[in-house]
């Protein structure tokens, strides 16, 4: 995969784009879930990522419940673990689309997570033949 160019987008232009996916991640602060509630309704596949643990708090817990509820699907993974994320970009890409429009909401996303989703679409080359990956980021107070 080559990367062509890159533009930025407002807010408003953003919500007139049509988009194939949506990923994002489940943090303990409100503004997680901000996007997802004000842009997500119309893009038919949703994925949520979350870390797997034994003891999230109660606020994550409730982020959890309204990404259930806008209709994304939860996958759990680690800090340090690639496999999950590789394989979800994996599947998200490998379909035959002349163009594959991703929204990636990194605002309560480790670092290491949208960097292994920008390594992931840059290294391989998969069957979408396009694709074109909006980052998003909602600041601690919006």
């Amino acid at each position: 995969m080559e990367l062509i160019h890159l533009q930025e987008v407002s807010y408003s232009e953003l919500r007139t784009e049509q988009m194939d996916c949506f990923i994002a991640a489940c943090g303990y602060q409100p503004r997680c879930y901000f996007l997802a509630e004000n842009i997500s309704a119309s893009i038919p596949r949703k994925y949520l990522l979350a870390i797997d643990e034994n003891n999230q708090k109660q606020s994550r817990g409730n982020h959890m419940e309204i990404f259930n509820r806008l209709g994304f699907k939860n996958y759990y993974t680690s800090l340090n673990e690639s496999g999950v994320i590789e394989d979800l970009i994996a599947e998200i890409c490998n379909i035959n689309a002349r163009q594959l429009n991703i929204l990636v909401d990194y605002s309560c996303m480790p670092k290491k997570w949208y960097a292994l989703i920008i390594d992931s679409i840059s290294r391989n080359n998969f069957k979408a033949r396009n694709i074109n990956l909006f980052l998003s980021y909602t600041p601690k107070l919006f």
